[in-house]
C-alpha cells in the first residue's frame, strides 16, 4: 500500500530524514504517475517545501510519498538507497522522473553474478 499525502495544506511535524516521492495525478482517474525522486539527510519536510516554491516542479506534483529512515542509516547511505530507486525506475515505462540517475560508486562497483554460479 503506498501513502500519498496531498500536497495541498501539508505539515510534516519534526525533522525526517529519508526518500520521498513527488506525484501527479492523472485527471479523471484514481492513478498517479512519479514526478521526482529525491532524498534528505535532515529534513524532508523541507525539501517538499523547496520544491512547492521551484520553478521547474511546483506546478507538476500534487502529492507526495515519504519513507523515513531510522536514525542508524548514515547519510551515504540515504544518497544509496535514493540512487538504487532511481535505478529501478530508469527504464519503467510508467514513469517520468524529472531527476537523472546519480552516481554512485559503491552501488555502480556491484557486480552482476550470472545465476546458477
Amino acid at each position: 500500500m503506498r501513502l500519498l499525502v496531498p500536497r495541498k495544506g501539508f505539515k510534516l511535524e519534526g525533522k525526517i530524514r529519508g526518500i520521498y516521492v513527488l506525484h501527479k495525478k492523472k485527471k479523471g482517474r484514481d492513478k498517479y504517475e512519479v514526478v521526482y525522486i529525491g532524498r534528505s539527510e535532515a529534513n524532508v519536510g523541507s525539501r517538499l517545501h523547496d520544491h512547492s516554491r521551484s520553478k521547474k516542479l511546483r506546478r507538476k506534483w500534487d502529492h507526495f510519498s515519504v519513507y523515513e529512515v531510522h536514525n542508524n542509516i548514515s547519510d551515504e547511505e540515504i544518497r544509496e538507497l535514493e540512487t538504487f530507486i532511481l535505478f529501478i525506475y530508469r527504464k519503467d515505462p510508467r514513469v517520468n522522473p524529472e531527476n537523472d540517475l546519480k552516481s554512485s560508486k559503491k552501488f555502480w562497483a556491484i557486480k552482476r553474478v550470472p545465476l546458477g554460479s
